[in-house]
């Protein structure tokens, strides 16, 4: 990257090039203009103050006068751009059916911490990632929290980045996946014999339209019979056994 600079002189004046010019911490290029105006662009060759200096004596005005030593210019240059920031909260993916998340971990100090919709997946900062937030940390300051939105019944993915003053964005780092759910399971009941029956037990099945967690027996509720046998086959299925109290319908509710 260059920076811009522009040269002016009280009056016109002819004569001037790059030799004349003296550039500490960088390289002169790119000199254009003519009378009292002039530009041109000087690359830093390190981080650190670009001085620039114009020599007595390498410009004349129409009469011939030449002029005197400019005034020193002094610029920072700043290229380097900070560590990616590093995330703490979540420590791993994680599932929710909440509407937000918190997302939180630490970065440079004094530096601006964006959070990016990382549409493609890819946990790197790329074309069609979209801002959701972000927050300048003080100096001094290291932690960052932010209380993200979440697309509904859907994988959430994240990359954080930190920018310091000099507008330097650090590569990004990546949120783990949050998965959000909001979407009711569903439970179908299907017993294994057909009605009337004079069976003494009557098998049960129970599947959920997703996996579930916490089902018991105790959650099942029997008209007319008593259950046994309760089994968790897996997070989408149970069994267990009925065993009819006398003749009639026999009834099963998930409460």
């Amino acid at each position: 990257a260059t920076l811009p600079i522009s040269l002016n002189f009280s009056e016109a004046v002819d004569g001037l090039s790059l030799d004349d010019l003296v550039i500490g911490n960088g390289t002169a290029s790119n000199l254009s203009g003519s009378g009292t105006s002039y530009t041109f662009d000087v690359a830093p060759t390190s981080d650190g103050a670009v001085t620039i200096e114009l020599n007595a004596s390498t410009v004349t005005d129409l009469a011939g006068n030449s002029n005197g030593v400019s005034a020193s210019l002094s610029l920072d240059s700043d290229r380097t751009a900070p560590a990616a920031p590093s995330v703490s909260d979540p420590s791993g993916s994680s599932l929710t059916n909440s509407g937000s998340a918190t997302i939180s971990g630490s970065a440079d100090a004094g530096s601006l911490v964006r959070l990016y919709h990382d549409a493609d997946g890819s946990g790197t900062l790329s074309e069609g990632d979209t801002q959701a937030a972000q927050q300048q940390l003080g100096e001094g300051e290291t932690s960052f929290s932010f209380n993200a939105s979440l697309t509904a019944d859907s994988e959430n993915r994240f990359v954080v980045t930190a920018s310091d003053s000099a507008t330097n964005e650090s590569t990004a780092n990546t949120v783990p996946t949050i998965t959000q759910d909001s979407t009711n399971p569903t439970a179908s009941i299907s017993f294994g014999v057909t009605g009337p029956t004079n069976a003494a037990s009557i098998p049960v099945t129970v599947n959920f339209s997703e996996d579930v967690s916490g089902f018991d027996a105790s959650d099942v509720s029997v008209g007319n019979g008593t259950l046994s046998d309760f089994m968790s086959v897996s997070p989408t299925q149970a069994t267990f056994n009925v065993a009819p109290t006398a003749d009639g319908n026999v009834t099963i509710d998930i409460t």
